[in-house]
Parts: C-alpha cells; sequence; structure tokens
C-alpha cells in the first residue's frame, strides 16, 4: 500500500554528505507514493555539482530571480539602509566585517528568502526537509515553513562537541530534529530546544557504511584505490577544524619509515582552508605511504584503519569508536570537548608521544576497562546502532503527515459547524 500517494515533499540538499543523510530517506518515501522535489541554492562553492556527480534531478532557487526581482531590490534598500544606521553606531561591528562582504552577505539573503518563497508557493509542499537550520538555507526554509504551517524535519549534522549557544537555533522551526541519541539530544535540551520537538532515532548513514565498508573486499579495494599495499597496517589521523602552525610530524615519520608495513593517512575537515593544509604539511609530501587527503570519504578510511588518531574536536571520534577502532586522543588548545576526558580514548601530549601509544594498541589491544567507556559512550549517543534509522524518520514523516491532514480536516468540520449554526 502506498500510504503517502500524492503527498509534496520538498527537500533541500547542498553538499555531498547530505545525500547520506537524506536521499536514502526521500527513496523511501517516494516508495510510499511521495512526490519529492530537490533544490538547491547559490553559494561560495556549487552546490549543484553535489547533483551533477550522483544524476538527482534538481531545482535551483536562483531560476526564480526574474521573477522576484522587484522584492529583492525593496527589500536589498531597505534592509541596506537600516543596516547602515545600526553600523554607523557600533564601532565594534563595523570593524569586524568588510563592508563589501556585509553587503554582498545581505544581498544574497535576501535573494535567497524571495527565491525560496517563489519556489515554495509553487511547490506547494506537504513536507520540507533540510539537513539543519544552522546555516542560511535551513533556517530561511524553517522559517517559509513556520509562516505556510508546513511540517519542516531537520537533523543532528554531528556531535554536538561545540559551546551551548551554538545549538540555540537547531530546534527553531523544526516540527523535529532527529538526533542520534540521549546525549547530544540533552545538549540540544539545554541549549533551548523544546524536547518534544527531538526525535532520538540514531545515525541514518553511520551504520550502514559500516556495513559497506569493513567487509574483507571493501577493504582490499579501498586500500588498493589509495595505493596501500593489502597487508600494510593504517594509522589514520582525523584533523579537525583548526589553526596548524604548529604541526611538527618528525617523530611519527621516523617511526613510521623504521617500523615498516605501515602507511600513514592524515585526513582533513572538509572545510579547513586549503592554505592551512598547505602550510602544514610540506614535511609530508614525496613519503611513500604518507597520504594527506581532504576530499575524500572518511568511511572509507575508516574502514581500513588499524588506530585512530583524533587530533581536536571532530565528529569523527565518535564514528571511529562506532567502528571499534582504537583511538588515540590529541587536544588542542581551547578544545571544549575531549574524548579522553570520556575514557574512551588514550591522551597523547603531542606528535612526538603518539608512536608508543600506536605500538601499545597494535600489541595488546584496548583495554577492557576503556572497551567498557566506549560501549557506554555509544549506548548514550546512540539509541539505536542499526541501518534502519532511515526506516524510522520515514515513518516519523509518514506519522506527521496524516496528523496535518487530520488537523487539518478537523478545521473543515469546525468552520462547516460554524457556517451551519451562523447560517440556521
Amino acid at each position: 500500500m502506498r500510504s503517502l500517494e500524492g503527498k509534496k515533499i520538498l527537500t533541500f540538499l547542498a553538499l555531498p554528505y547530505h545525500n547520506r543523510i537524506l536521499v536514502p530517506v526521500m527513496k523511501l518515501l517516494e516508495e510510499q507514493g511521495a512526490k519529492v522535489t530537490y533544490f538547491t541554492a547559490a553559494a561560495e562553492a556549487a552546490f549543484e555539482i553535489t547533483f551533477n556527480e550522483i544524476g538527482l534531478p534538481y531545482r535551483h532557487a536562483q531560476d526564480f530571480l526574474p521573477r522576484v526581482k522587484d522584492q529583492i531590490d525593496r527589500g536589498w534598500a531597505d534592509a541596506r539602509n537600516e543596516w547602515q544606521r545600526r553600523l554607523l553606531d557600533s564601532h565594534w561591528a563595523l570593524q569586524t566585517v568588510p563592508l563589501t562582504i556585509q553587503d554582498k552577505i545581505i544581498r544574497s539573503m535576501i535573494e535567497n528568502l524571495n527565491c525560496f518563497r517563489a519556489l515554495v508557493e509553487e511547490e506547494k509542499p506537504d513536507l520540507c526537509f533540510a539537513l539543519h537550520e544552522l546555516n542560511s538555507w535551513g533556517k530561511i526554509l524553517g522559517y517559509l515553513c513556520h509562516e505556510r504551517d508546513i511540517p519542516y524535519i531537520t537533523f543532528q549534522e554531528g556531535l554536538c562537541y561545540g559551546h551551548p549557544f551554538l545549538y540555540q537555533m537547531h530546534v527553531e522551526y523544526s516540527t523535529t530534529c532527529v538526533c542520534w541519541g540521549d546525549t547530544d539530544a540533552q545538549v540540544l535540551i539545554d541549549a533551548g530546544g523544546d524536547p518534544k520537538r527531538i526525535s532520538k532515532l540514531g545515525s541514518v548513514d553511520l551504520w550502514p557504511a559500516i556495513e559497506r565498508t569493513t567487509q574483507p573486499t571493501a577493504i582490499a579495494e579501498a586500500k588498493k584505490k589509495l595505493g596501500v599495499e593489502p597487508q600494510m597496517q593504517v594509522v589514520l589521523f582525523l584533523m579537525s577544524h583548526a589553526n596548524y602552525n604548529v604541526f611538527e610530524p618528525d617523530p611519527l615519520l621516523r617511526w613510521m619509515i623504521n617500523r615498516g608495513n605501515t602507511a600513514i593517512v592524515f585526513k582533513w575537515h572538509p572545510a579547513l582552508a586549503r592554505d592551512v593544509i598547505k602550510a602544514a604539511t610540506p614535511k609530508l609530501q614525496g613519503i611513500p605511504y604518507v597520504f594527506s587527503l581532504q576530499d575524500y570519504d572518511t568511511y572509507d578510511l575508516l574502514g581500513m584503519s588499524d588506530v585512530c588518531v583524533i587530533v581536536g574536536e571532530s565528529t569523527t571520534g565518535v564514528e571511529a569508536l562506532a567502528y571499534g577502532k582504537p583511538l588515540i586522543a590529541v587536544k588542542l588548545p581551547h578544545n571544549l570537548y575531549t574524548y579522553e576526558s570520556f575514557g574512551v580514548a588514550e591522551p597523547a601530549n603531542g606528535f612526538e608521544d603518539i608512536p608508543q601509544k600506536i605500538e601499545e594498541l597494535m600489541a595488546n589491544g584496548v583495554p577492557p576497562e576503556r572497551q567498557q567507556k566506549v560501549e557506554e559512550y555509544l549506548a548514550r549517543h546512540f539509541t539505536y546502532r542499526d541501518n534502519k534509522t532511515a526506516h524510522r524518520v520515514a515513518t516519523l514523516a509518514e506519522e506527521i503527515l496524516l496528523k496535518r491532514e487530520a488537523k487539518h480536516e478537523g478545521r473543515k468540520e469546525e468552520g462547516a459547524r460554524y457556517y451551519a449554526d451562523s447560517h440556521p
């Protein structure tokens, strides 16, 4: 039975990892009869590349620019005048961001608001999806859904390891925010999120990825693709979004060369500026079996790794633990979140300290008491540890749509009764 026959769903996609979370859910909803429309918007890095790489049809918000040009021009003039007045009253604001960049940001927000509104008015969706509300696109779509009483489903993007103020607006417009489990749900609640609008359903993409990338054939293929010999052990460095001015890998490289049969992979955060990576990695160039990667599938790397080293704050640390990998943690200055504070990672003072830690873990494995803490940590973070979260989200979406339909029918009946009572 196709329970969502004729329902229209509008989904915002931007970056490739959005696909891993949203597309599996959309496919399940389409199987139930829903019509899914994907759309994207303008950005510094063209989001439409995401769709073109996987051959997914989409609409672009900027297609509506000619239709809403007058609204944009009026809104731009009003907003610019008000923003200019506020800037001149604030020395701090005037010095923070160059005026030309402020102008560009304000203009793009006004364009997106009006283009999104035109798209929503044309599509008339019954339900909207986005990865989250923590960027301008997700927030604008949420506002428009709020205006029109359209249910809006978003997701926890990753481990909530930042300052609580970052999560204050995570559940502002969302009908429900799908999160992994108790720990991160509590972060959202402590930041002001409504507990009734937070659904603890697990991770859509992590457990299917573990199942896919830890098969022996998948590991062999991943090593071959990277250029690692099948018998080699792999140490994976998971580099967080940070400034790596001080990055001295010599002790690590000497250990690797002396040890032999070992490959080292540095996986850099996808949002880290290329010039930061370039400045940090000159000593890594030209050394066999040392890899410095940014645009590469982290799950493929986790699948082939023998030991993982988390440098700073990153979701990849909890993902490594979910993969069952021994974890070493290097704390960076100003980190609020440290894996070693939960007893789930071996602390290292710096890169000179890491070779000995790796040798111990490769020789002896993870101590039983730490393994128990890892199990407790994962249980707190993931309500479910299986590949069924996409199905749970699809079921939730169906329930939300049925409730909305019932509410609208109730309003119609109430209106009909009121009319009948008013016109005897």
